[in-house]
């Protein structure tokens, strides 16, 4: 009877993250023309949580004790934050807007459902659902380009690197594919998978996450793969980043936009994609921050367009305190393997130039994957995790 339950559950569990999956599918499009359901989406992922957090509530005696918990700690204690540091500019200029709600939801829920997964899922689960999870997704996309076999492969040989064209790039599906790549390519017992996340991210062709997909591929391989790293390339990993971020906030604003492309011959507009006369507009608009996403909102009303600059978009909405915490706490998150930590930090410097921090679901797979590489390092690669 208990086995029968548990199957029960496996499969409730698997069931949900497909439809997770299935439903951002349906609902998102690269076409801004289109309009969807959102709402559909983020109710999957309430359930997916809900169902998740009632099996680590209920069962802890089936646990020796709950993991990841520190790591998670650090990205919990740097949501906090975010909540203190965007109430104090929301009273500030007496102005709130659900805004901020809306994109602490994005940024906590991820973080949520992976914690309870590392301490409710085995590790044959979780790559039974990210198995199918990437062919279903692929097949979606493959679906969304509405072109023929022939014309695809034309057109992956004819992407243009340097002017970042392609008929095959997608949005909607570059953040998921990168998920799947860093899984796969850590946990390559089956090289298809680990060759078809791989291929996905170079079709969708976001340029960075190429570059990304490929540096994970080749590391996968060297024997630093499992090898934790150390506090004082933490710590100075972290003020790298810091100062990067700061630096790229600088030289974004106009006139030293102006400067340097009078200097250098460097068409800067063309270079960031369009992303520095976004921030002409916003600084030189009346904006006065009132929380984290304010900035999107105001440029949504007044502009049409975000930021698209995730890391100076929080220096602008709260700070340089707050984006020192968060760099440092995601670091720490994905410490225990140099892989995933030369993940983040090539995911922090794309936050910095780009956007995606509040890329909901392909984060979800991304929390999952970390925790889940953590927890075999620490367990061996005997596969202990999961089955106690």
């Amino acid at each position: 009877m208990e086995n029968k339950t548990k199957k029960i559950v496996l499969r409730v569990r698997i069931l949900l993250f497909i439809l997770l999956l299935v439903s951002y599918c349906f609902t998102s499009s690269d076409d801004i023309k289109v309009t969807s359901n959102s709402f559909i989406k983020y109710a999957v992922l309430f359930l997916c949580v809900i169902e998740s957090g009632i099996e680590y509530f209920f069962k802890r005696s089936d646990r020796k004790g709950r993991k990841e918990y520190k790591e998670y700690k650090g990205l919990f204690i740097t949501v906090c934050i975010i909540i203190c540091y965007s109430l104090i500019k929301s009273l500030m200029n007496v102005k709130f807007t659900f805004r901020t709600v809306q994109e602490l939801i994005f940024l906590i829920f991820p973080m949520i459902y992976g914690y309870f997964v590392i301490n409710t899922w085995k590790y044959e689960d979780v790559n039974k659902a990210l198995k199918l999870g990437l062919i279903i997704s692929f097949l979606f996309y493959i679906i969304s380009l509405k072109m023929p076999l022939s014309e695809m492969w034309k057109a992956l040989l004819n992407a243009d690197f340097n002017t970042s064209y392609s008929k095959l790039e997608s949005f909607t599906y570059c953040g998921l594919a990168l998920s799947f790549c860093v899984y796969f390519c850590f946990f390559d017992d089956k090289k298809i998978y680990k060759i078809l996340s791989v291929l996905f991210v170079i079709m969708t062709f976001k340029r960075i996450f190429v570059i990304m997909a490929i540096i994970l591929f080749i590391l996968s391989k060297t024997r630093f793969k499992n090898k934790k790293v150390s506090n004082n390339c933490l710590y100075c990993m972290s003020i790298v980043l810091f100062i990067f971020a700061i630096f790229y906030y600088i030289i974004m604003q106009p006139k030293n936009v102006s400067n340097i492309e009078q200097k250098y011959d460097i068409n800067v507009r063309q270079l960031t994609m369009t992303r520095n006369d976004r921030m002409r507009w916003l600084v030189n608009s009346q904006y006065e921050s009132y929380g984290f996403g304010s900035s999107t909102e105001f440029m949504y009303n007044r502009f049409f367009g975000a930021l698209e600059m995730d890391l100076p978009k929080m220096i602008i909405e709260l700070g340089y305190l707050p984006v020192l915490i968060f760099i440092y706490n995601y670091l720490k998150f994905s410490r225990k393997s140099y892989y995933t930590f030369v993940f983040m930090v090539l995911m922090l410097l794309n936050l910095t130039v780009s956007s995606g921090l509040t890329g909901t679901f392909a984060w979800c797979i991304l929390f999952i994957t970390i925790s889940i590489i953590s927890e075999v390092i620490k367990d061996g690669e005997s596969g202990e995790y999961g089955k106690s």
